[in-house]
């Protein structure tokens, strides 16, 4: 069975998308990790999410390509992209952002990200 990291990974690739940015984080560390094997683009780390945000806005101003951003935290860390992402739909700047989520076993039990 084809795992979701791989199908992440390959879809990037496939787009011919070349630069992702992100906070490094556990949830996308599988996926990282395909990236880096198949060896098409290159990753970006930011300490903050918004900053993340605002970089892949800037490489998309910069290049006229698509600027994606990977969250690895879920719940704080999809907020604390909110405000990079307004400015980016209020400027029209194309933006790709995929955001983790807790394990399902989790869901529905008020918690938005592990300790």
């Amino acid at each position: 069975m084809i795992k979701g990291n791989k199908i992440i990974a390959e879809a990037i690739r496939d787009v011919g998308i070349e630069t992702v940015f992100t906070v490094a984080g556990g949830h996308f560390l599988p996926t990282y990790n395909e990236i880096g094997i198949i060896g098409a683009t290159r990753i970006v780390t930011a300490r903050h999410e918004q900053g993340a945000g605002y970089m892949a806005s800037g490489y998309a101003l910069a290049t006229g390509r698509v600027g994606v951003v990977l969250s690895g935290a879920p719940g704080p860390g999809a907020t604390n992209l909110v405000t990079s992402v307004a400015n980016a739909q209020a400027d029209s700047i194309p933006l790709l952002v995929l955001s983790a989520q807790v394990d399902k076993r989790y869901l529905h039990r008020n918690i938005l990200q592990y300790c």
